[in-house]
């Protein structure tokens, strides 16, 4: 499958600059995370510990204070000392470590907690659908779901561990060590007896109001969250759907009266059995034996009460103790995942981090979007703020270390070291000066459409998510909530560059219509690449005002977000659906280079493509070859290192030579773009040639020469196994040449070739064979979509025609002219007039033939087309389509 499926001219000449299709080697990248770590505070004092999404809470006999972390996928104890532990969970979310230390297990979203009157210490694994138990040796089990059969039924007096549950939320026991269970989605409460068997106590299995005085278990509840029960087997239930508090007792249902209710989620009995509710508003609510109601001064999502009537409370990632009319923080800082700035980045504590970018001298910015900040990694590997303080909604200021920014996604520099921000949800694009001020440059609050041909300075912007600069300091917006690709210029100029239209096929930008885009990067060359993220593919929008399809998802490209162009034009994108980073090379090769496709965390320090990612939305490149990558879903930045690659002996004279366009191996022309393969010609990392002072081409790259009997010769592209290179024109008149490859001052192999006046080869979208790269006389590329009409003209393009004249410089963009040589195209062996042939303007190495197709006798369809100069051929199997 050719993953480029565009057919414009310009992205297939661009793509014969960087490398030919064949022989590109695939680079092996090895994986490592520089920013983000599990760190919780273990083994310090609780009110420095990180705690993400405190849910349920239980409290032990020696005092000891536990907290089941959902967010973080760990159980935490804070020691009457103060210092605070993990206890259960290795911050990774997963099912894992059954009969082993419950340390080492994994957890998915731990919710509601309890201890039975043997010390054990229950867990409502939510994620895992399970609930376990951890026993006075620290060993974990599974004591309730996992298996296959739904409670109520044929499920009820079964093990509990066969039973299906559907998201278990809560846990509470009673006096002889029965266990209670709300099934938070089953809408039932159920019950694990001593001898493991589970039955129904509440619910039908169908969200409802069940009515008071009847059968709890023919009664309907609706999203039954907190449990709590008396020293006389009363049960209480939190039920979070009708906003209710319901009590069950010897079977039958009633309501407590509790007045008006938030969304009760947890509850707590003290040893006078006062009931205390919590449900997510600021107090907790206290009922009475004899329902009076009060409320206390802290709350949260769950509450509990300990041996001595102090109350604690969860909630806004922090646990809170009122004990003798004080509320005092007993654990966590208020953040969820912002610890470190100042120290070590690889210890630091990100939340999920999101755009990135390198400035010029090596220091990586990326934006915390969880943590409202945008924070850079210096090359000591220190981290620190540079914007944003962690507050929720904008607000204006000067210093961006004091602004308030909303959701900031994406980063981008411009090349006089502005820093720009995607600040999403304040539909925002700011701008941050070197000496570190702020300003807002495009969008307010609201989030609209408007302003487009004026100053972005009044333009509305709606979610904008990516964001890219191009070598003349444009701005590229991804404004996602719009649907559109937005330019701003450096004079301040807004306007919509794709997706103001209606058609989502490749076509004319101004009629393109745009799904989700949330990613934009921009190549050296000025073509724009847009993640269009709903509809799972790249497009390319060239200068010329085209938009095409690049990859999508038949090629299992899902949910791509991040993009950059390398310097050799390969485009990286990172894949946050298939939770991989992807490659597509110049010559439209689509590869994995980092993630299982398993989302995950593992693998660093060992081959990328056998690591774990988790969601990653995007990428940044260093100028060493490096990849640093966004891994969102595990909190952290990791990098892609180039993997050291043995060299491989090369035996002198072992290269093969060909037409750049046909890929024959044949005789070489004066001016001709040839491809040469080999081993060891070049980096492991491909590079592409750069014009230099003189307006030509250079002739050394990456410490890679080609000489043509002693010439140094123009280079396009360079690469171990390939280099792509023009011939010089110096060797017109000659019988042959030798073509040597010297690689950091050694020679790494040579071949004599003959040499021709000309040796046409036609550019194909393929490698060398199938469809032509022609360009219809309406400006768009020739296709199957788009086929040229008999008695039009059409233009073609071609290597070898040979030098045209004594004009003729190596490696510079050539001027129009003529050849003079007798020039033929045949199509279906008809032959057409030829109304141009010569040098392509603006190109180096090109020839350009415009040509009427007949029209008559010329078959529809894909047709044969034949180039002929000066008597020599151009190769077989090229096609155009007629209609």
């Amino acid at each position: 499958m050719n993953i480029y499926k565009s057919s414009k001219s310009v992205v297939a000449l661009l793509l014969l600059a960087a490398g030919s299709s064949v022989g590109y080697a695939q680079v092996s990248y090895n994986i490592s995370t520089v920013a983000g770590s599990s760190f919780s505070g273990d083994g310090g004092p609780a009110a420095l510990g990180i705690l993400s999404q405190p849910e349920g809470i239980a409290v032990d006999v020696r005092g000891n204070i536990y907290v089941a972390d959902a967010d973080d996928h760990r159980v935490r104890k804070i020691a009457p000392n103060g210092t605070i532990q993990t206890v259960a969970g290795n911050g990774f979310a997963g099912f894992s470590g059954d009969d082993g230390p419950a340390g080492a297990a994994q957890l998915n979203a731990p919710y509601g907690l309890c201890f039975d009157r043997n010390g054990n210490l229950f867990i409502a694994d939510l994620g895992n659908k399970r609930v376990r138990k951890i026993s006075s040796d620290g060993k974990i089990t599974t004591v309730a779901g996992g298996g296959g059969i739904a409670p109520g039924g044929n499920g009820d007096g079964g093990p509990a561990v066969n039973a299906k549950l559907a998201a278990p939320r809560n846990v509470t026991a009673d006096v002889e060590g029965n266990l209670y269970i709300s099934d938070f989605d089953g809408h039932r409460v159920l019950k694990v007896g001593l001898n493991g068997t589970l039955i129904t106590v509440a619910g039908t299995g169908q969200s409802g109001y069940g009515a008071d005085g009847g059968s709890a278990i023919s009664a309907a509840v609706s999203y039954p969250a907190g449990l709590a029960i008396d020293k006389l087997g009363t049960l209480y239930i939190a039920e979070s759907g009708s906003r209710r508090i319901r009590r069950v007792y010897q079977g039958v249902i009633s309501t407590v009266s509790a007045g008006v209710l938030g969304v009760p989620t947890g509850l707590a009995l003290d040893r006078l059995d006062n009931l205390y509710i919590a449900d997510g508003r600021a107090a907790v609510t206290r009922v009475s034996p004899q329902g009076a109601v009060g409320t206390l001064p802290l709350g949260g999502g769950d509450v509990t009460v300990d041996a001595f009537d102090n109350v604690f409370a969860s909630g806004a990632h922090l646990l809170k103790r009122l004990g003798s009319g004080a509320v005092t923080v007993v654990g966590g800082t208020g953040n969820s995942s912002y610890a470190g700035d100042g120290g070590s980045a690889a210890m630091a504590r990100l939340g999920a981090p999101a755009g990135l970018a390198l400035d010029t001298a090596g220091n990586l910015y990326f934006a915390d979007s969880q943590n409202l900040r945008v924070r850079r990694i210096n090359g000591q590997g220190i981290l620190g703020t540079v914007a944003g303080t962690g507050q929720v909604s904008p607000a204006p200021g000067t210093q961006a270390i004091s602004v308030r920014l909303g959701l900031p996604n994406a980063v981008a520099f411009d090349s006089k070291g502005n820093l720009f921000i995607a600040d999403t949800s304040a539909n925002r694009i700011r701008r941050v000066s070197p000496d570190g001020t702020m300003v807002t440059i495009a969008g307010t609050d609201a989030a609209s459409l408007a302003g487009d041909d004026g100053p972005a300075s009044k333009a509305l912007l709606s979610g904008p998510t990516g964001i890219a600069v191009d070598t003349d300091d444009n701005l590229y917006i991804a404004d996602t909530g719009n649907s559109r690709i937005r330019r701003i210029t450096v004079a301040g100029q807004i306007s919509t560059v794709a997706g103001a239209g209606v058609s989502t096929s490749d076509g004319p930008a101004a009629n393109s219509k745009l799904d989700q885009p949330m990613g934009v990067a921009v190549g050296r060359n000025g073509n724009v690449y847009i993640a269009e993220t709903g509809s799972n593919r790249i497009r390319l929008l060239t200068r010329n005002g085209l938009i095409s399809t690049v990859v999508d998802s038949q090629a299992g490209l899902n949910r791509p977000r991040g993009l950059r162009v390398t310097d050799a034009g390969d485009l990286v994108i990172a894949a946050s659906g298939s939770n991989s980073i992807r490659k597509v090379s110049v010559a439209g090769e689509l590869s994995t280079i980092a993630g299982t496709g398993t989302a995950g965390f593992a693998g660093d320090g060992g081959a990328a493509r056998a690591a774990q990612l988790n969601s990653p939305v995007d990428i940044a490149l260093d100028v060493d070859g490096s990849i640093w990558v966004s891994d969102t879903g595990n909190n952290r930045i990791r990098k892609l290192s180039v993997a050291a690659i043995a060299p491989e002996p090369v035996t002198l004279g072992a290269l093969s030579v060909v037409n750049g366009a046909s890929l024959r191996e044949q005789a070489v022309a004066p001016g001709e773009i040839v491809t040469i393969f080999g081993t060891g010609l070049g980096p492991a990392i491909g590079a592409l040639g750069k014009v230099g002072a003189d307006g030509a081409l250079e002739k050394q790259v990456s410490g890679v020469q080609v000489l043509f009997d002693g010439v140094a010769a123009p280079l396009f592209f360079v690469q171990d196994r390939q280099i792509n290179v023009q011939v010089p024109y110096g060797a017109a008149g000659a019988s042959d040449t030798l073509l040597t490859i010297v690689n950091e001052g050694a020679v790494r192999g040579s071949v004599r070739i003959p040499v021709k006046d000309v040796a046409p080869g036609l550019l194909t979208i393929a490698a060398g064979t199938g469809q032509a790269i022609a360009v219809n006389e309406n400006g768009i590329s020739n296709s199957g979509a788009n086929p040229a009409a008999r008695g039009s003209v059409v233009t073609l393009y071609a290597t070898g025609d040979g030098q045209l004249g004594p004009d003729a410089v190596d490696g510079m963009p050539a001027t129009a002219t003529r050849t003079n040589y007798p020039v033929a195209v045949d199509f279906g062996g008809f032959g057409g007039e030829v109304l141009y042939a010569g040098r392509a303007p603006g190109f180096i190495g090109l020839m350009q033939i415009n040509v009427r197709i007949p029209g008559e006798f010329v078959p529809t369809g894909a047709v044969s087309v034949f180039l002929r100069v000066n008597g020599q051929s151009s190769q077989a199997g090229v096609t155009l389509m007629v209609r």
